[in-house]
């Protein structure tokens, strides 16, 4: 039997609410934030019953984003920025 590959690949984003407080002196604060993911996912399938999965996912929460409109004697153009620090692999 020859192997067969099986893939899959998605993008998603959604609202994270993120909520932190110390408990040693009751400080806190919550935010909410664009949150977005990729994922892909490949199964090696060796025989008909048994296989291989491989995963990888990047989850990230955006601290900020931007956006421009530029007005120009070359034409019209638009840009849109995004800075995140927390990244989960």
């Amino acid at each position: 039997m020859i192997a067969r590959l099986h893939s899959l690949f998605w993008f998603a984003a959604w609202l994270a609410i993120i909520d932190v407080s110390d408990p040693t002196n009751g400080n806190g604060s919550s935010v909410t934030k664009f949150a977005w993911a990729i994922k892909g996912v490949a199964n090696l399938w060796v025989s008909k019953n048994a296989g291989i999965k491989i995963q990888l996912n990047l989850n990230s929460v955006s601290q900020v984003v931007g956006g421009g409109l530029y007005f120009g004697t070359g034409g019209v153009g638009t840009g849109l920025t995004s800075y995140s620090s927390v990244y989960q692999f």
